[in-house]
């Protein structure tokens, strides 16, 4: 997945009423969720809710069906797949660096200490 695109999802998904609503539309199934249904689940007013589904249509994790007057949300498979795999991905490359020897060891930052004396810590090593 591009970064680009990776960094989009995540973002959609950064908030935790978004979290929240995503949640739900993706355990609606193919049925999909109507605005209606979320805003009894979620509690939240209509203007929050069309604001946080865009925010979710923006980030590609969400698309809308329109059946007559009702919309119906959906999950968007395959960014949720891909933002799953990317993330995987992220934590491979993770468990890599931490297996990796490390040469220098770390130095414990004191929130007292000043940019100088950490400079000359940093030196003496």
């Amino acid at each position: 997945m591009e970064i680009e695109k990776a960094s989009l999802a995540f973002l959609g998904l950064s908030h935790p009423i978004r979290l929240q609503i995503f949640n739900l539309i993706v355990h609606s199934g193919d049925a999909g969720l109507r605005p209606q249904e979320i805003m009894l689940k979620v509690e939240i007013p209509h203007a929050t809710l069309s604001f946080h589904l865009k925010q979710l249509q923006i980030a590609n994790l969400v698309w809308v069906v329109r059946k007559g007057t009702r919309l119906f949300y959906h999950c968007n498979e395959i960014t949720l797949g891909n933002v799953s795999s990317e993330l995987i991905r992220l934590n491979e490359n993770k468990v890599t660096l931490n297996n990796a020897i490390i040469t220098k060891p770390r130095i414990k930052i004191k929130p007292q200490l000043s940019i100088k004396v950490l400079k000359e810590q940093l030196t003496k090593e």
